[in-house]
């Protein structure tokens, strides 16, 4: 461990990954979710059945944090993803 400063230890590591676009990522694959989720909702609701109203409610939910998700994070992706980046969207999503 390398000494202490005058404010506090000195750390050496790599900085930690940017999770910004991750997260955006995982907000558009939110929304699409929830895109996908509108098929099973017509088709219940088009044949008479009261399920419809849990696809209604998890695709609310996901848009939801979709867009929150992808509005908040929001980023360039011109660079692309670091490995660190990719490794931890993968379990993430």
């Amino acid at each position: 461990m390398k000494a202490a400063s005058a404010k506090g230890l000195r750390l050496d590591a790599k900085a930690a990954p940017s999770v910004r676009p991750v997260f955006y990522l995982i907000g558009k694959q939110l929304l699409a979710v929830s895109a996908v989720m509108l098929l099973p909702l017509v088709l219940d609701l088009a044949q008479g059945n009261r399920d419809w109203i849990a696809f209604a409610i998890a695709a609310s939910v996901s848009f939801l944090c979709g867009l929150a998700l992808s509005h908040w994070c929001k980023c360039k992706l011109a660079a692309g993803l670091d490995l660190r980046q990719a490794f931890l969207l993968t379990p993430l999503s």
